[in-house]
């Protein structure tokens, strides 16, 4: 038997294990998994308790409308500001900011990120964090396995400036 843990940093009020083994029911029944089938399923399944606070259609919308933003904002890029190339690269990044023992999250423009030292150092971060998962992710693919020990070369030696 399989077994399912949530990835990290994520989490929700069902047993990782248990909505493992549901969406692969799913899986197994339709040939395929899509967000639909999995709504569909959860108002008679063991996933209900996943989308129990969404059932408020105003908190629903609000939240809705609050993951198209952050799409929207994400979807930004700017072009011709690194001087070594053309390639678009992301206008606005996420950071955190401590106010009163509060963490606040939000989106700041890249310029002003790279020019503070700690928002800098919290993109680094998430770069090996994306490191990580992606050697993570595709580390079972043996045509991937001389990019693979690359990417983990170059991960060491980011955690050994970023510790």
């Amino acid at each position: 038997m399989k077994q399912f843990e949530y990835r990290k940093g994520t989490g929700w009020p069902v047993d990782a294990q248990v909505v493992g083994e549901r969406l692969e029911y799913i899986e197994h029944k339709h040939g395929k998994i899509t967000p639909n089938m999995v709504v569909k399923d959860a108002k008679k399944s063991v996933l209900k308790p996943c989308f129990e606070p969404y059932e408020n259609n105003e908190k629903a919308a609000q939240l809705f409308r609050e993951h198209i933003a952050r799409r929207l904002i994400g979807s930004i890029v700017t072009v011709n500001i690194i001087p070594s190339g053309n390639e678009p690269i992301r206008t606005f990044v996420n950071v955190k900011t401590l106010n009163n023992d509060h963490v606040d999250q939000g989106y700041i423009s890249i310029d002003i990120a790279l020019g503070n030292p700690e928002f800098k150092s919290q993109i680094i971060a998430e770069a090996h964090a994306e490191m990580t998962r992606f050697i993570k992710k595709y580390k079972a693919f043996k045509e991937l396995a001389d990019y693979i020990e690359g990417i983990e070369q170059i991960a060491l030696e980011m955690e050994a400036e970023i510790l």
